[in-house]
């Protein structure tokens, strides 16, 4: 249900992102987040998501959970910075560019914000 539900939800928001939100003016596809966040089908996706994560055995997991959820916040306070970076250099054309444009914010992201948890300024900032 995991696989089936992101594949369609990237679909769908490629499709909206190349039929529906292309502005004529503009060659770029208009693939912004802020028009999907509140998508029936990203909820959708989260619940499952989270589902799917509550079923696995957090036993062997747990220090991988416990570091990803200390680099959450950084990461989701960070990113738009490199989404609009990133944007501006690569142009997503399918599916697969978009795939691979996420994947290098959220590697960058994560990077930055474990460089900059090594600071004191950075730990405070990133820290719930």
């Amino acid at each position: 249900m995991l696989i089936f539900t992101t594949v369609f939800v990237m679909i769908y928001q490629n499709y909206i992102g190349h039929n529906v939100l292309l502005y004529p003016d503009r060659i770029n596809l208009v693939m912004n987040a802020e028009y999907f966040y509140d998508s029936i089908f990203t909820a959708l996706w989260v619940f499952v998501l989270f589902t799917f994560v509550k079923k696995v055995k957090i036993d062997r997991h747990e220090k991988l959970i416990e570091m990803a959820a200390q680099l959450t916040l950084g990461i989701y306070c960070i990113h738009p910075l490199y989404v609009k970076v990133f944007s501006r250099i690569f142009e997503v054309e399918n599916v697969l560019a978009g795939i691979e444009l996420w994947l290098l914010i959220l590697s960058v992201s994560v990077f930055g914000i474990i460089i900059l948890r090594k600071t004191t300024l950075g730990r405070y900032m990133t820290e719930i």
